[in-house]
């Protein structure tokens, strides 16, 4: 009988406070203000994307400063007029000499 009547009480009064109209209520529109965050809600957002963003930029930094040197790098791109030269070289355009001299000449 004890827990009808509770579950009978616990129906009323939740009925109840649905009944009451918005503007009635204690606290306003939310609980804890206008959107739910407060009267700085929009400054509290704020500083959290900007405390998310350093944290994001933090690890990536950290990350890339731990990288092993060599490992996670390119190779340093060759010259196209190197690739020329080459190719020239295979199909016989030139001799060897030329292409020494030439590679040398591009190469520094």
């Amino acid at each position: 009988m004890s827990k009808s009547r509770d579950i009978a009480f616990c129906a009323a009064a939740t009925l109840g406070a649905l009944s009451v109209p918005a503007q009635a209520q204690p606290y306003g529109p939310g609980m804890m203000g206008g959107w739910g965050y407060g009267e700085y809600g929009a400054i509290h957002m704020i500083i959290w994307v900007v405390i998310l963003i350093a944290i994001i930029a933090g690890v990536v930094w950290l990350v890339r400063s731990m990288a092993v040197p060599g490992i996670d790098r390119l190779p340093p791109r060759r010259s196209s007029g190197l690739d020329v030269l080459e190719e020239r070289y295979a199909r016989g355009e030139i001799n060897r000499d030329e292409y020494l001299q030439k590679k040398k000449d591009i190469t520094g």
